[in-house]
């Protein structure tokens, strides 16, 4: 049979339990900001991340969380990224692609 006091702790536990469960659900996904790339060819940024212990960001698609694209003058680009996660993050911003000639030749 639970003593009084057992009972007592673990129903202490499972209340304690319940807030931090519902205290995630409702807690807001944190924001990665940064300032907007001013150039004139720029297209977007790509996001990367890793959420392990010791990890190093790497710029490949395993590791790509996702794009951003150019924002306006003024704006702020940001990511949002999933609550309670801890790791490294990276942001990369893209040129637009030069343009290529219809019919390039020497002469």
């Amino acid at each position: 049979m639970l003593s009084r006091l057992t009972v007592l702790v673990c129903r202490l536990l499972a209340g304690l339990v319940v807030a931090f469960v519902a205290s995630l659900a409702g807690a807001a996904p944190s924001r990665l900001v940064w300032d907007r790339n001013t150039e004139a060819d720029m297209d977007h940024y790509n996001v990367y991340g890793c959420f392990t212990a010791g990890c190093r960001v790497t710029q490949d698609s395993a590791s790509k969380l996702g794009s951003v694209p150019q924002v306006s003058a003024g704006d702020i680009p940001e990511f949002l990224l999933p609550f309670g996660q801890e790791g490294a993050l990276a942001v990369s911003a893209v040129a637009k692609a030069p343009a290529v000639p219809a019919n390039p030749r020497l002469q």
